[in-house]
């Protein structure tokens, strides 16, 4: 019977004496075979009526459950009134209950929870789901190391009155054994009588079924074996609790349910399969810590100082650790929460690893850290101590290869592995993939500490580095150490010969980077150079040169703060749930604000995040000196052996009511607010102190949205403006609007100057806004109308202030002074500098600009970015203003603001164009022309400059060559195109644009005096014009009206009479190149379509428009001799991840390229309508791509297959051997003709010469056959890379190639030209 039962009949036990006579139930209970003919005959034996109650009583218990239940039935009949209180679940049934649990822990003798417990809920819940499904003869086991909290999880998972009641039936009995030696039989004796002892006082079993004590081990063994298959024992557990030794698992495998908690997982051996291991690796969580620490100082986790989590984290969550500091601060309650000082003084203890002080607490020296892991390791094999106490030279933490340790021991990687699982079975030492190893007790190995030990280790390497330290080898750990292992084995004379060594400066520069070199030339200087002049002059230049250098860096969803001595983070700040936008300071440097796409503004405490010790020396978030950077810093591949709580949010305070993500935020000149602005056009500002909304604007423009967002110096105006390029000004008292302002761009960036200044940057202009303050009465009926109509974000207390209000802000005299305009780039992003005076703007042609505020002029331009300026910030150290620029290839670079001019050395641009010399047999530039930055356009001969035109006003937007090489078009910002006649080094304006040149395309078949050009010009205001004529003649200007947006590309059809074009709206359309009419509109516009690029294949069939959303459209069609010219066969709409940004396709249209932002070509095959692969080279996007033209075929003949060979263009141009793909998706390379497929897809209409308005559109000149040196190269296997060329400057932007796809050349973002030729 359950002890529930037992426990309500022992209740009623005196009322069923009183009112039952047991005469009226035998016969039932007889009839049920609850009681037997000699119980029975016992019972009536009784003198009295009571008497026999008491015995029957007396029998009950040690029935089954169902003979409980036959006799509530039998007494329903006549005592109804005991029935029902016996069935009934009552609050004296949960008392009960109660009783019955509690009897259950005493008698089993399971251990209380300490006075300052804390459940570790995950784990807890993982044993007890192993505890459920345990069976009879099987173990779950709790492993983990000395001090992981494995007793305490075990009795904390036991906890549970249903698992202990339903599960073992109230029988749960713990033994602590402790360490036992293999040949101490009496103690294992001694742990079994004991167990014997306290079943023996289990209430169910009955005085004959006891069993007598035995003095052996097998005795024992079969006398607890009779215990456990009893009735009332047979679902018990048993709980072995720190067992040492496998004896004593044989000793008490009794054939019972039983959990062990062990630190060594050999003891478990013997049982092989029988077990379930639950590992105990991971400490406490942080916020576990936490409350730990709180309730032994009695306080709230709130309450706790920034020291609190420090000691988390530099106890690495060890319980043991934890509980005996939290003991510690249990004594010295009253001080800890007067005085900060005892918190250092323990954060000081840890780092130091200390621990004397702690082991001489409420816990016992032998049960303390120290006698705990010491008694480990004195168990060890004398061969195995000897290793582990070699582990005493290794810096805290770190992660140890067993290459490292086959070096120390000079055993092989598999005998590493061995010795290493000895240790990893015993819980001295963790494994991660069984690649890195680390180990915990460091601070205890300094007992063993010795300088042999370094020389040992140094003499082992310099063993296999043939006496050469410039060949280590790079196994994560000597590079970055060797400097340590010498000095403290005290060889002070190797140090010049190691530091002042250039071989191995390089070697130890390519493992470890230039920052872990630097802090080795600080820390280690006396001992580098001594007194020596000479040497001090070398170790110098050696750190001149690596001072600076480019920190790779991520995009995350958690904020981390960056070590400027050390390219590595300090502190992880978790808690946004999507990618973080923006970060900003607050004025007093105390707190940080955060805003992300999560439609967040976070504000965190930057208190604890770099910590100082009582010597007010740096540590990190681990502990390590930042004089000394940790393990983590320093190897490439540190993991973090332990649980590091880098879930949850440890932000201080969220700002949560937008709806949408943030794109901007700032704190106010006081720090009390904060201003955010979001993507759906709504303005906030908020109460830093309860993250209360005060404010609520929305962007008048419907539909838009404001990039940023600030409070002006003397916090009496919010101004914001975003894509609708406006200004607006408003009263940060009242909230009412003040003014706008039109810009004449997209607002990037608002920058706070003066309180009446502002720097306004767009995507193409950098101004100051300048206005005088004023103040006019404002009425209380105004007053009253903005309390009905406010936001229901104000509170009450600004609505009472509103009713009060007399003035209200105003902005006079209004002055805005542009300072520079650009027509060739868009602005990014933009700074100020700390003292005010510089505007730092960053533009998408990856340069960084420099804008004096007192004299409105650009003072500095900065080139060679390897990628577009994403984001810019600035600071100071001393008198230099410095800032910073993070890049879309993630790589963050440090400048220094230097006052000087602006040079004015001529840069070519990379909107450039080319004429190949057709007549050479070695393809060659007959003529390059490309403008400049002083806005001329240069055209070159090889590295000679033929000729220039006069410089314009305004950027030249775009230039191109005519056929014979006579003449040059280019278009400019201010809408005109020019011809210029090279000879004569005349020019003249043929076509007049209302915007700025976006797009020119000039064709023609000779430039002879009989022959005209035709020359198509579109404008950023999306207007088209065709101007056709002979050079030197006024020409005919046509244009096309009905154009509804930025022409991306045109083609010619019809013979020379027809014109295709494709607009950044998506819509295509034909016009009459003679008269401009409209003729067909193919596809109509998109409202949330930006195309991006277009191209039409070689067989005058299909039209591929790709766009930024990672669409692109594929359109087939039949060219017709007459009217509509054009009879679209279908549209066929597809849809990628990733924005595209460029494609083309193959010259039998049977592939499609595709270049996305993310840098991947994704290869389409048209037929079969499926990706047949995406290739990966590029880091920023593919802004071009050129396939080669056919072989010929002669060439043809030569191999198998010919190649198709695949340009692509961005960071770096790769060439690919996509004709693989063919293969692999069809069997077999399409061998059908242009005619043939010309005539399968449309039939035998007749056709008509379709061809791009210029043969050297995206870079390719005239059709011809591919180059024989192509025939039979390969690409890589796996990549299919034929080859790569790396840029010295940014990405580029085209590629031509010559007719045979022999020759290439481009101008990169540095005006750095490049002419590449194929290698035979």
């Amino acid at each position: 019977m359950d002890t529930v039962r037992r426990m309500k009949l022992q209740t009623l036990r005196e009322k069923i004496v009183q009112d039952v006579d047991v005469d009226y139930i035998f016969d039932y209970l007889i009839s049920k075979g609850v009681l037997s003919e000699d119980e029975m005959e016992r019972v009536k034996g009784e003198k009295t009526r009571k008497d026999k109650a008491r015995h029957l009583l007396d029998l009950l218990p040690k029935k089954n459950i169902e003979a409980f239940e036959h006799f509530v039935e039998a007494l329903k009949v006549s005592y109804p009134w005991l029935s029902q209180q016996l069935e009934a679940d009552s609050p004296q049934s949960y008392q009960i209950e109660e009783k019955s649990f509690f009897d259950t822990l005493l008698l089993g003798g399971l251990p209380q929870s300490p006075p300052h417990n804390v459940e570790r809920i995950e784990k807890i819940k993982e044993v007890r789901q192993h505890l459920q499904s345990l069976k009879r003869g099987r173990y779950v086991v709790l492993h983990g190391m000395t001090g992981s909290g494995k007793s305490c999880l075990a009795a904390a998972a036991l906890d549970n009155k249903q698992l202990i009641i339903e599960k073992f039936k109230g029988a749960v009995y713990w033994i602590g054994v402790g360490d036992i030696s293999s040949n101490s039989s009496a103690d294992l004796v001694c742990h079994m009588t004991d167990l014997m002892e306290k079943l023996s006082h289990h209430p169910e079993v009955d005085l004959e079924s006891q069993v007598q004590s035995s003095t052996s081990i097998n005795g024992a063994r079969e006398s607890l074996r009779r215990y456990f298959t009893s009735h009332s024992l047979r679902e018990g557990l048993l709980v072995l609790d720190d067992v040492s030794s496998p004896e004593v698992i044989a000793a008490f495998d009794i054939g019972c349910k039983i959990l062990v908690t062990t630190k060594d997982r050999k003891v478990m051996n013997n049982v092989e399969g029988r077990h379930d291991l639950v590992k105990i690796s991971e400490g406490f969580m942080e916020h576990e810590s936490l409350c730990l620490i709180a309730k032994c100082v009695g306080v709230e986790v709130s309450q706790l100082p920034s020291q609190a989590k420090n000691i988390h984290r530099l106890c690495q969550g060890v319980p043991m650790v934890i509980a005996l500091i939290g003991a510690q601060l249990a004594e010295n309650r009253d001080d800890v929460l007067r005085n900060s000082g005892r918190w250092d003084y323990y954060l000081d203890k840890l780092v130091r690893r200390d621990y004397g002080n702690l082991n001489k607490s409420s816990v016992s020296q032998e049960n303390g850290i120290a006698g705990a892991i010491g008694l480990c390791i004195e168990n060890l094999p004398e061969e195995m101590k000897c290793y582990y106490q070699d582990f005493a030279l290794f810096v805290e933490d770190v992660n140890i290869k067993p290459e490292v340790l086959g070096t120390l021991w000079s055993r092989n990687k598999y005998e590493v592995e061995d010795i290493m699982s000895e240790f990893i079975k015993k819980s001295l030492a963790v494994s991660k993939w069984n690649e890195l190893l680390i180990f915990m007790y460091m601070g205890y190995m300094t007992y063993f500490y010795t300088t042999d030990l370094h020389k040992k280790l140094l003499e082992s390497y310099r063993s296999i580095s043939g006496v050469n330290f410039s060949n280590l080898p790079n196994d994560n750990y000597i590079y970055s150490y060797i400097g340590y292992h010498l000095h403290e084995a005290q060889m002070w004379s190797e140090f010049p010969k190691l530091y002042l060594d250039l071989e191995f400066i390089g070697a130890k520069l390519k493992v470890t980077g230039p920052g872990d070199i630097l802090v080795d030339f600080k820390k280690y200087s006396a001992f580098i150079v001594g007194d020596d002049e000479h040497l001090t002059s070398v170790l110098q230049d050696f750190e001149q040169r690596l001072r600076f250098t480019r920190v790779p860096t991520y995009r995350y969803c958690s904020v981390w703060i960056a070590g400027t001595r050390i390219c590595s983070y300090l502190y992880t700040f978790p808690g946004h749930r999507q990618r973080i936008l923006r970060l900003e300071l607050s004025p007093d440097g105390t707190l940080f604000l955060s805003c992300s796409e999560d439609a967040t503004v976070k504000l965190w405490k930057l208190d604890g995040a770099i910590c100082k010790n009582k010597d007010q020396e740096e540590f990190d978030e681990h502990g390590c000196a930042l004089k000394t950077p940790s393990p983590r810093i320093r190897q490439d591949s540190w993991s973090n052996m332990f649980c590091s709580d880098t879930g949850g949010d440890r932000s201080y305070l969220t700002f949560s009511g937008h709806q949408s993500a943030i794109l901007y935020a700032t704190f106010s000149s006081a720090g009390d607010e904060v201003v955010s602005c979001s993507s759906d056009g709504c303005v906030k500002v908020w109460y830093c102190e309860t993250g209360i909304v005060r404010l609520t604007f929305q962007v008048p423009s419907p539909g838009r949205f404001a990039n940023s967002c600030i409070f002006s110096d003397d916090c009496s105006l919010i101004l914001f403006g975003g894509d609708d390029e406006f200004v607006y000004a408003y009263d940060n008292n009242t909230g009412l609007s003040v003014t706008s302002f039109k810009t004449c761009g997209c607002i990037i960036a608002l920058l706070s100057i003066a309180d009446n200044e502002i720097a306004v940057v767009t995507n193409n202009s950098v101004g100051l806004l300048k206005w005088e303050s004023g103040t006019e009465p404002d009425s209380i009926i105004n007053a009253q109308v903005l309390c009905k109509n406010s936001s229901p974000d104000l509170t009450q207390r600004n609505r009472k202030a509103l009713s009060t209000l007399e003035q209200s802000v105003t902005m006079d005299n209004i002055k805005y002074q542009e300072f520079g305009h650009s027509t060739c780039t868009s602005y990014t992003c933009a700074a100020m500098s700390q003292d005010l005076q510089f505007i730092i703007v960053g533009a998408s042609d990856c340069s960084i600009s420099i804008w004096s505020v007192e004299e409105g002029t650009l003072v500095k331009d900065y080139q060679n970015h390897n990628g577009q300026v994403r984001c810019l910030d600035t600071f100071c150290v001393g008198n230099c203003q410095l800032f910073l620029s993070g890049l879309d290839d993630n790589t963050i670079k440090i400048w220094l603001i230097e006052l000087t001019e602006t040079e004015q050395k001529s840069k070519l641009q990379q909107n450039f164009d080319v004429l190949w010399d057709r007549n050479s047999s070695d393809p060659c530039i007959h003529l390059l022309a490309a403008p400049d930055n002083n806005n001329k356009v240069q055209l070159l001969q090889g590295r000679s400059i033929v000729t220039e035109t006069d410089p314009e006003k305004g950027k030249v937007k775009s230039c191109k060559l005519s056929d014979c090489g006579q003449f040059l078009l280019y278009g400019c910002c201010d809408g005109s195109v020019k011809m210029f006649e090279i000879k004569s080094k005349s020019t003249s304006v043929i076509i007049k644009l209302s915007g700025a040149v976006h797009y020119l395309q000039v064709s023609s078949n000779s430039c002879s005096s009989t022959n005209s050009l035709t020359v198509i010009a579109g404008g950023e205001d999306s207007s088209l014009k065709i101007w056709r004529g002979k050079p030197n003649t006024m020409g005919l200007v046509i244009t096309c009206a009905g154009q509804t947006d930025v022409v991306v590309q045109c083609f010619i059809m019809s013979m020379g009479q027809k014109l295709l074009s494709c607009a950044q709206d998506g819509s295509v359309k034909i016009w009459d190149i003679l008269t401009g009419r409209l003729i067909d509109v193919l596809v109509g516009r998109y409202t949330d379509v930006h195309v991006t690029m277009a191209d039409l294949s070689s067989n005058e069939d299909l039209l591929v428009l790709c766009g930024a959303s990672g669409s692109f459209l594929l359109i087939r069609f039949t060219v017709l001799p007459d009217e509509p010219y054009v009879k679209v066969q279908g549209n066929y709409n597809y849809q990628l991840r990733d924005s595209l940004r460029s494609c083309k396709l193959s010259h039998d249209a049977c592939l499609l390229a595709l270049g996305q932002d993310t840098g991947n070509i994704v290869i389409w095959d048209v037929q079969t309508k499926v990706i047949l692969d995406t290739l990966k080279l590029h880091k920023t996007g593919v802004q071009n791509l050129l396939f080669s033209p056919p072989a010929s075929a002669a060439g043809s003949s030569l191999v198998s297959l010919p190649p198709i060979i695949l340009l692509s263009v961005g960071d770096q141009i790769g060439w690919w051997d996509v004709g693989r793909l063919t293969m692999i998706s069809c069997g077999q390379r399409r061998k059908i003709s242009s005619g043939q497929r010309r005539r399968k897809q449309s039939g035998d209409s007749p056709k008509l010469p379709l061809r791009p308005v210029d043969d050297s559109f995206n870079g390719c000149a005239r059709t011809g056959y591919l180059a024989g040196d192509w025939l039979g190269k390969r690409g890589q296997e796996e990549t299919l890379l034929l080859g790569c060329v790396k840029l010295l400057g940014p990405e580029v932007k085209k590629v031509s190639a010559s007719s045979n796809f022999a020759a290439f050349t481009t101008v990169d973002a540095s005006g750095i030209v490049y002419l590449m030729k194929i290698l035979q």
